[in-house]
């Protein structure tokens, strides 16, 4: 299975897992819906076939708040969609 993950302080990157999720049916955001995660992650979907993630410092976050060590805040994500699948 193909999967993609999204962080604040690394890019988006596209992956491959062993992980059977069955046989199941799960349900799908409809077009123009959006999550926010509440730590900087929000998921969009814009169009019936694009899904997109950006991950950000949160606003409510002071200026100010240090990086972890190692790795520096930023802008990351992905778009999946027909014409362009992509992580930054």
């Amino acid at each position: 299975m193909t999967t993609v993950s999204v962080s604040l302080t690394k890019e988006g990157k596209f992956g491959q897992t062993d992980t059977d999720l069955g046989q199941g049916t799960y349900p799908l955001l409809p077009v123009g819906s959006k999550i926010a995660a509440g730590n900087g992650v929000v998921c969009a979907v814009p169009s019936e076939e694009v899904l997109v993630c950006r991950a950000a410092k949160p606003d409510s976050w002071s200026a100010d708040t240090p990086d972890p060590e190692g790795r520096h805040y930023g802008e990351h994500g992905f778009v999946i969609g027909p014409a362009d699948r992509r992580a930054y």
